[in-house]
């Protein structure tokens, strides 16, 4: 079998990823920003990418999601969920 890091290499594979990153990203964007949401690596490497050609990236997300979702926020929800989670504990 293929080791995996040649599977991310695969066009099938590929196109998986991105359909799930559009999938997130719909989630994403149909959800209050304060709505904890942490992609999958495959998702994050695809957001990663898309992420080098910003002007595209706005262009993309206000045209397929009507708002730009900022991958910034993902660092805050991760600070903000395990500050709310030591209170907890």
């Amino acid at each position: 079998g293929l080791k995996a890091r040649d599977q991310w290499k695969q066009p099938g594979v590929i196109r998986k990823m991105i359909q799930r990153y559009y999938r997130f990203m719909q989630l994403k964007a149909s959800l209050p920003d304060d709505i904890f949401l942490i992609p999958t690596l495959d998702i994050e490497i695809i957001w990663q990418t898309h992420l080098l050609q910003p002007s595209t990236y706005r262009d993309d997300c206000l045209r397929l999601f009507h708002r730009v979702i900022d991958h910034s926020l993902i660092v805050r929800d991760i600070e903000q969920f395990f500050k709310a989670q030591a209170v907890v504990d």
